[in-house]
């Protein structure tokens, strides 16, 4: 019997069952969800539900998704990059 070649014993590792894929979207989108804006600032998911409370961040809901506008992440960066 010849033993299997290389490429077939090689085991890919794959994503914890329960990991959320994060849709990669581009930084002048209109709006982001919760999920994306948390990847592309570094913030999570509890300081943008608050940045959305207080009004920094304005809030989209559609059906049962929240959106985050992208005009106000954006510049809620940009006047913390000041």
């Amino acid at each position: 019997m010849t033993e299997p070649s290389p490429e077939h014993t090689t085991l890919q590792q794959s994503p914890p069952i329960n990991a959320k894929a994060v849709t990669r979207q581009p930084a002048d989108a209109l709006a982001f969800t919760v999920q994306s804006a948390c990847a592309l600032t570094g913030l999570g998911r509890t300081t943008l539900f608050q940045l959305m409370r207080a009004g920094t961040l304005r809030r989209i809901r559609i059906g049962g998704r929240t959106l985050i506008a992208g005009d106000t992440l954006r510049a809620m960066l940009a006047a913390e990059d000041a």
